[in-house]
């Protein structure tokens, strides 16, 4: 609750077990403008605790179906801190950055599918159809870009993930992989047609370009060195709150439409999926930042969340 002197005292409780970690004592502002925020808990409560560093700690409230894990950038006393006078916090664990995991994550479907095919041709299997090269050619593209995002585009408001974070989806991405690979690059007596290969690997080409764009948007939102969030504005961004995986899940669609593949027909149910839930919670944190309060933007409510007009 609140203290004297403008200060704000704060009991931060392990979430597992309820005993206190830390008893915290922090000015309600940490200048005349700018409100405590969440972020300023963990700082504080990170250099109580030496063995937690800010990445490993995650700060929520509420339990079981109330719980609410709590963003960097939230006051505390919008989400309610202040008010309660302590919080729950998690030790994450071992940390890894978050361009690393990227950078490998991608590589496995970047060199297990080529490495498939020349096995394959190695070994006298098979001699892939040009069809086949075409699904390879534009597979290998896809991670291509990917990994220059990664490296020259994205920026990450958090700078690590949980160690445990990178087996997971290493696993998700190296799996499908070979699933896939072992999928298109067997043995096909189908033919496709030209019109068919040149519409669907056109709409995949469009689709990943627009993607790029949307990543290059998000970038430039917020400045070097910060994690200061801004609405995103312009191009598809004035319809949906992601389109980003709004055209990842139409080139996905693409490429499973030119392959008829049900491996690449299950990657994109599975990804559209995870994907519709990353866009509810992004939907849902740019309301709940950007309420029109303490001089902040209002967000715009015609903005759908993934579907133009529709979801």
């Amino acid at each position: 609750g609140g203290g004297g002197g403008g200060s704000v005292s704060v009991q931060v409780r392990e979430r597992s077990s309820g005993r206190v970690l830390a008893s915290l004592v922090l000015p309600s502002r940490r200048t005349p403008s700018a409100l405590l925020t969440v972020r300023h808990i963990k700082e504080a409560l990170a250099a109580q605790l030496p063995r937690l560093s800010v990445e490993r700690i995650r700060l929520s409230t509420g339990t079981g179906s109330s719980r609410t894990v709590l963003r960097d950038e939230w006051s505390a006393e919008e989400c309610g801190v202040v008010e309660s006078g302590f919080v729950y916090a998690k030790d994450l664990g071992p940390q890894v950055g978050w361009r690393a995991v990227y950078v490998v994550e991608y590589a496995g479907p970047l060199l297990l599918y080529p490495l498939t095919a020349a096995l394959a041709a190695a070994a006298a299997l098979i001699a892939l159809e040009p069809p086949q090269w075409l699904f390879l050619i534009l597979w290998a593209l896809h991670f291509i870009k990917r990994e220059y995002e990664t490296i020259f585009v994205h920026k990450f408001s958090r700078a690590t993930m949980p160690l445990g974070n990178l087996f997971r989806n290493c696993a998700y991405y190296w799996g499908f992989t070979a699933l896939i690979a072992l999928s298109l690059c067997a043995p096909d007596t189908r033919r496709f047609s030209s019109t068919h290969c040149i519409l669907f690997s056109s709409l995949f080409l469009v689709f990943e370009a627009c993607n790029l764009q949307c990543h290059t948007t998000l970038a430039a939102l917020r400045p070097p060195g910060t994690s200061e969030k801004r609405i995103p504005r312009g191009f598809f961004f004035e319809f949906v709150s992601c389109p980003n995986y709004l055209f990842e899940i139409l080139a996905w669609l693409s490429f499973t439409l030119l392959t008829c593949s049900w491996a690449v027909a299950l990657f994109w149910a599975v990804g559209t999926y995870q994907m519709a839930v990353w866009a509810q919670e992004r939907h849902t944190a740019y309301l709940r930042l950007f309420d029109g309060s303490h001089g902040r933007d209002l967000y715009p409510n015609r903005r759908r969340i993934l579907v133009p007009f529709i979801f």
